[in-house]
C-alpha cells in the first residue's frame, strides 16, 4: 500500500519540478499536462488564469512595439515575455512561429526525462524492498538469538564498565603514589587516604567479577523461569469480572512476599559467601601489609637520603653561580679601569706630541725671526705672545673640563659601590632564609613521618575489629537462612494449591484475549482507512501550494508591471508640463519644434498608459481575492487534517489502553507487552506480504542481496575480533598494573565497602556525594599523571596513552580520529 502510494507522489512532485523548471506559455505547460499526467481542478484555474494574463502581457507588448515604431523610445520598460528579454532596446519582436520545432523537442526531451523519472521510481521502490527484506532477516535473527544475546550482552557491559572502573582507579593510586615522592611529602596524608580508598575498591571489584560470574549460572535457570511465568501472565492482564478481583489480590499479595523471602535467601547466601573470602583476604593482607610497610620505611630513608644529597648539591651548585658571577663583574671592572687608563695614556701622548710641535714651531719661528732687522722683531715677539696668552686660555678651559669629568666619575664610582653593598646584603639574607626554610621542612617531615606510623597503627587494629564484626555477622546470618528455608517450604506448598486455583482462570482469560484480538483488527482497519485519508488530504494540499506560489509569482510580476508604467506616465507628465511651459513662453519655437500630429500621438499614449494601469490594477485586484480564497481553502485543509490526525491518536489510544480501568496497576506493562507483541504479529505479517512481492525480482538482484548479507556478516566477524582483541589488551594491561601495584604499593588499606554494586541488592549505599567528589578527585588527579607522561614519553609510548586521555575527557568518535590523524603525520613512528 504505502510503496505505491510513495510511487504516485514521486511521479506527481517530477511533474511540478519540470513545469517549473521550463519557461514557456501555459499554453505548451497544458499540453505537457496531458502527455504525461494527470490534470487536477485546480491546476485547471491556474492555467486559465496564466493564459489570460498571457494574452494580456503579449497586448501590452504589441501596443509597446507601436509606440516605438512612432519615434519616442518606449522600449526601455522590461518585456513581458522570454523573448523581449532577450532583444536589445529598441528592436522589433520575433513572430513566434520560429520556436515551434524547439517547443516540440522540448516536449520530447521532457516526456523522456518523465519516462527515465518513472524508472528511477521504479529502481527505488526496488531498492527499498531489498531493504526491507535485510531488515527482515535481521529481525528473524534477533528473535531466533532471543533473550541470551541479551542477557550476554548486559555481562559484557557490566565487565567492560567494571574493568574501566577498575582502571581508572588503580591508575589514579599509581599517580598518587608518584605525586608524594615528587612534591617533597608534603601531601602523604591525603594520598595514602586516596589509597585506601582505591584498595577497598579494587578489592570490591575483584569480589563482583567473581559474583557475576557465579550469577550467570543463576541467571540461566531463572530466564527459563522468567518464560514460563510470562505465558501465564499474559492471560491474567485481561481481567474483567470483579469476582476474580479479590483472589488476584491475595495472588499477588502473596507473590510480592515470596519473592521478597526469596530475595532475602539470595542475600544471605551472598553476603555468606562474601565474608568467607573477606576473611581469607583479610588474613593475606595482613601479611602483605607489614611487609609493605617496612618496604616503605626503606624507600623513606632512601628517599632522604637523596633529598639530603641533592640539597648538597644544590648549594655547591649556587655558591660556584655566585663565585663566577663575582668574578665577572670583577673582570669587568678591571677591564673598564684598563680601558679608561688607556685612553687616558693616549690622550696624553697625544697632547704632549701636540705640544711639542707647537715648541718645535716656535723655535724654528725664534730663529727665522732672529734673523730679521729690530723693527721686525719687535712685530714677530708681540705676535709669540699673542699665540701663547691663546694657549694659555685654551690649557685653563681644558683643565676646568678635566675636573668636571673627574667629579663625574668619582661620583658614578660611589654609585656603583653602594649598589655592590645592596647586593651583597640581598644574598646573605637570602641565605638565612634558605636555611630556616630547610630547617622548616625538615621538622614537618619528621612530624608527617610519625603520624604515618600512628595510621598504620590504627588500620592493624581496624582490620582486627573488623574481623571480630565479620564473624559475628557471618553466625547470625545463619541462623537467619534456617528460619528462611523452613518458612520457604511452608510457602512452596501454599503456593502450590493456589496455582491450581489459577490455572482454571487462565482459560478465562484465553477467551477474553480472542475478543481483544478481534476489537484491535476492527481498530486497524480503521487506522488504514484514517492514514489513506491523510495522504489524499495532503495531496490535496500540496496542490494548493503549487497554485499559491504560482499566483504569488503572476502578482509580484503584475506588481513591477505597474510601477513601470507609474514611471512612465510620470515621464509623460513631466514631457506635457515641459510642453505648455515652452508653449506660453515661445509659441514661435513650438510651431517650429512640434506639429499637432505628434501632440494628438503624445495624448493617445498617455490615453494608452491610463487604460493599461487601470487594467494592471483590476487584474491584481483579482489575484488577492484569488489568493486570499486559495488561502481560506488551505486553511479548511489543515483543520481537516488536524481533525483526521486526532482521531487516529484517539484510536491509538484506544488500542494502548483497552481495558486498563479494569486491570491492575501494578501489571499495566504485561498488557503493553502484548500489545506490542499483537502488533509486531501484525508487521510480521505485512512483511510477509512484501516477501511474497519481492520473490519474483530477477536472479541478478537476489545475488546482489546475498553479497550485501555476505558482507555484512564479514563486517560482523571483523568487529567481534576486533572487541576480542581489545578485551585480550585489557586483560593484560590488568596484569601489568597488578605487577607494579604489587612492586609499589603504599602501606595501609582500610577495609571499606564499596559504594554500590551494579545489581543493587548486596551493599549498602553511604555518603554518595562525598565518594562522588572523591572519585572527581582521583580522576583528575590521574589525568594530570597522564597528561605529564604523555608530554615526556616518546611517540609510541604517547600513542598508547591517547585511548586513556580520550576515556577521561570523554572524546567523540570524531575527535579520536582527529587526534589520531594528527598523531600520524605530526609525531610518526621512526
Amino acid at each position: 500500500m504505502f510503496a505505491k502510494l510513495k510511487q504516485k507522489i514521486a511521479e506527481e512532485e517530477l511533474t511540478s519540478d519540470s513545469s517549473r523548471s521550463v519557461p514557456s506559455s501555459p499554453s505548451v505547460r497544458r499540453a505537457k499536462k496531458v502527455n504525461g499526467w494527470t490534470e487536477n481542478k485546480w491546476e485547471r484555474r491556474r492555467l486559465s488564469n496564466a493564459s489570460s494574463l498571457y494574452e494580456s502581457r503579449e497586448s501590452l507588448l504589441s501596443e509597446s512595439s507601436v509606440a516605438s515604431s512612432s519615434g519616442y523610445n518606449v522600449s526601455r520598460h522590461a518585456s513581458f515575455t522570454s523573448r523581449s528579454a532577450a532583444t536589445p532596446v529598441g528592436t522589433p519582436i520575433e513572430p513566434p512561429s520560429c520556436t515551434v520545432n524547439s517547443r516540440t523537442s522540448k516536449e520530447e526531451i521532457l516526456n523522456l526525462l518523465a519516462k527515465k523519472g518513472e524508472q528511477v521510481n521504479r529502481l527505488e521502490a526496488k531498492i527499498a524492498d531489498m531493504a526491507s527484506l535485510l531488515r527482515e532477516q535481521t529481525r528473524v535473527k534477533e528473535s531466533l538469538e532471543g533473550a541470551l544475546e541479551r542477557q550476554k550482552e548486559e555481562h559484557f557491559t557490566r565487565i567492560r564498565g567494571m574493568n574501566s572502573e577498575f582502571e581508572e582507579r588503580s591508575k589514579k593510586m599509581k599517580n598518587d603514589f608518584e605525586k608524594t615522592l615528587n612534591e617533597k611529602n608534603q601531601e602523604l596524608e591525603n594520598k595514602l587516604k586516596s589509597l585506601n580508598l582505591e584498595s577497598t575498591r579494587y578489592a570490591d571489584m575483584n569480589e563482583l567479577n567473581e559474583l557475576q560470574q557465579q550469577e550467570l549460572t543463576k541467571m540461566k535457570s531463572l530466564f527459563i523461569q522468567y518464560q514460563t511465568n510470562a505465558t501465564r501472565k499474559a492471560a491474567e492482564i485481561l481481567e474483567k469480572s470483579k469476582q476474580i478481583e479479590d483472589l488476584d489480590n491475595a495472588y499477588l499479595d502473596q507473590k510480592g512476599e515470596l519473592a521478597a523471602l526469596q530475595e532475602r535467601l539470595d542475600d544471605l547466601a551472598r553476603e555468606r559467601t562474601k565474608y568467607e573470602t573477606r576473611d581469607k583476604q583479610q588474613q593475606g593482607r595482613a601479611t602483605t601489609l607489614e611487609k609493605e610497610k617496612s618496604s616503605l620505611r626503606d624507600e623513606l630513608t632512601n628517599t632522604v637520603n637523596e633529598l639530603t644529597q641533592k640539597s648538597v648539591q644544590l648549594d655547591r651548585a649556587e655558591k660556584s653561580l655566585r663565585q663566577t658571577e663575582e668574578e665577572l663583574a670583577n673582570l669587568r671592572q678591571t677591564h673598564s679601569l684598563y680601558k679608561n687608563k688607556v685612553s687616558m695614556e693616549l690622550e696624553q701622548n697625544e697632547g704632549e706630541t701636540v705640544r711639542l710641535k707647537e715648541r718645535v714651531g716656535d723655535l724654528q719661528q725664534r730663529l727665522e725671526d732672529s734673523k730679521l732687522s729690530g723693527g721686525d722683531q719687535v712685530k714677530a715677539m708681540e705676535k709669540e705672545r699673542e699665540q701663547l696668552e691663546n694657549r694659555l686660555r685654551e690649557s685653563r678651559d681644558q683643565l676646568n673640563e678635566l675636573r668636571t669629568n673627574s667629579n663625574d666619575r668619582i661620583n658614578t664610582l660611589g654609585s656603583l659601590v653602594s649598589t655592590l653593598n645592596e647586593r651583597l646584603e640581598r644574598k646573605e639574607t637570602e641565605l638565612t632564609e634558605c636555611k630556616i626554610k630547610y630547617d622548616q621542612d625538615y621538622e614537618s617531615w619528621r612530624s608527617k613521618n610519625f603520624q604515618l606510623e600512628q595510621e598504620l597503627a590504627r588500620i592493624q587494629q581496624q582490620t582486627k575489629s573488623g574481623k571480630r564484626s565479620s564473624q559475628e555477622q557471618t553466625a547470625s546470618l545463619e541462623g537467619q537462612v534456617m528460619r528462611l528455608e523452613a518458612a520457604r517450604e511452608r510457602e512452596k506448598t501454599e503456593m502450590q494449591t493456589k496455582l491450581d486455583q489459577l490455572k482454571m482462570i487462565e482459560n478465562e482469560y484465553s477467551r477474553q484475549e480472542d475478543s481483544y484480538k478481534q476489537q484491535i483488527a476492527d481498530l486497524e482497519e480503521d487506522k488504514e482507512q484514517l492514514q489513506n485519508e491523510l495522504m489524499s488530504k495532503a495531496e490535496e494540499n500540496r496542490h494548493v501550494s503549487l497554485c499559491l506560489e504560482d499566483a504569488m509569482k503572476e502578482t509580484n510580476e503584475l506588481k513591477s508591471q505597474i510601477a513601470k508604467f507609474e514611471e512612465t506616465l510620470k515621464q509623460k507628465n513631466d514631457l506635457l508640463t515641459c510642453f505648455k511651459e515652452s508653449k506660453l513662453d515661445s509659441p514661435s519655437h513650438y510651431t517650429s519644434n512640434l506639429s499637432p500630429e505628434t501632440i494628438e500621438h503624445l495624448k493617445d499614449e498617455l490615453s494608452n498608459t491610463k487604460a493599461r494601469y487601470q487594467n494592471a490594477e483590476e487584474v491584481l485586484k483579482q489575484r488577492e481575492k484569488a489568493i486570499s480564497e486559495l488561502r481560506k481553502t488551505v486553511a479548511e485543509k489543515e483543520d481537516l487534517l488536524n481533525r483526521s490526525t486526532t482521531k487516529i491518536r484517539q484510536y491509538e489510544e484506544n488500542n494502548r489502553y483497552l481495558g486498563n480501568d479494569r486491570i491492575y496497576g501494578s501489571e499495566n506493562r504485561d498488557s503493553q507487552k502484548v500489545v506490542t507483541n499483537l502488533k509486531e504479529k501484525l508487521k510480521e505479517l505485512e512483511e510477509q506480504l512484501q516477501e511474497r512481492e519481492m520473490l519474483q525480482l530477477d536472479e541478478n538482484e537476489l545475488r546482489d542481496l546475498r553479497k550485501d548479507n555476505s558482507r555484512l556478516e564479514t563486517d560482523l566477524e571483523d568487529k567481534d575480533k576486533k572487541i576480542k582483541l581489545l578485551q585480550a589488551k585489557i586483560i593484560e594491561l590488568k596484569k601489568a598494573f597488578q605487577r607494579e601495584l604489587k612492586m609499589a604499593a603504599p602501606g595501609g588499606e582500610a577495609m571499606q565497602r564499596s559504594p554500590g554494586t551494579p545489581n543493587g541488592d548486596v551493599i549498602e549505599h553511604s555518603d554518595d556525594e562525598k565518594d562522588r567528589q572523591e572519585y572527581l578527585e582521583v580522576n583528575f588527579k590521574y589525568l594530570k599523571h597522564v597528561v605529564l607522561k604523555y608530554m615526556c614519553s616518546t611517540n609510541k609510548q604517547s600513542r598508547q596513552l591517547i585511548n586513556v586521555i580520550g576515556h577521561l575527557l570523554r572524546f567523540t568518535p570524531k575527535e579520536d580520529k582527529c587526534v589520531k590523524e594528527a598523531m600520524e603525520w605530526k609525531l610518526p613512528l621512526e
